[in-house]
């Protein structure tokens, strides 16, 4: 995964908001995920599939952080949201 990489919620799950956080449930694998409120606005902002540098930009205009910590933390979200197959993650050139 780098910053090209396209990301978007797979379909196989259910979210909803509670307060500032978010709760998904991945109907698959049965597995229950909560989320914080910055990872709760991250979820929100991937409505749409779309390029991981754009959801990190979207963090940095909200939140105050250091684009370096924001990555880092970025990338361990969704590696977590995919290893529970709650997002799907692929490379920008693939159709």
């Amino acid at each position: 995964m780098n910053l090209d990489s396209i990301v978007y919620v797979q379909p196989d799950q259910v979210s909803c908001q509670l307060g500032d956080e978010h709760v998904i449930l991945g109907l698959n694998a049965g597995v229950y995920f909560g989320l914080n409120p910055l990872g709760s606005f991250i979820w929100k902002s991937m409505t749409d599939a779309k390029p991981v540098r754009d959801i990190r930009d979207a963090v940095l205009a909200q939140y105050d952080v250091t684009p370096e910590r924001c990555e880092q933390d970025l990338f361990d979200l969704l590696s977590r949201l995919s290893a529970e197959r709650l997002v799907g993650i692929r490379d920008p050139l693939a159709s």
